[in-house]
């Protein structure tokens, strides 16, 4: 059985899977990057759970990842802890600005 379809059996989308990690990762990234417009969240449906794309504009790509990763970690495991709160598996994927 595919995600999709077992998403289709829940009578749930995904896009409303883990709303609250959603909500809270966009209102972080847009607090620390300097073009809070060019901020665009979406998910995805996976397996085990809801993967969270991040798209921001390349000149906010190293703030967001920050030096070592270490606000990227920080905002992977912020949405962790958000999709736990709604029984959901919440990972976070930093799309690279230049695609």
């Amino acid at each position: 059985m595919t995600a999709e379809a077992a998403e289709a059996g829940s009578g749930e989308s995904p896009a409303h899977r883990a709303p609250m990690a959603a909500k809270l990762l966009d209102y972080l990234v847009r607090a620390i990057v300097s073009d809070p417009d060019a901020v665009e969240v979406s998910e995805r449906a996976v397996p085990n759970g809801v993967r969270l794309i991040l798209r921001v504009a390349p000149e906010d790509q190293g703030r967001v990842i920050g030096r070592g990763g270490r606000t990227a970690d920080s905002l992977r495991t912020l949405v962790r802890v958000a999709g736990a709160r709604e029984n959901v598996e919440v990972s976070l994927e930093i799309e690279d600005s230049a695609r």
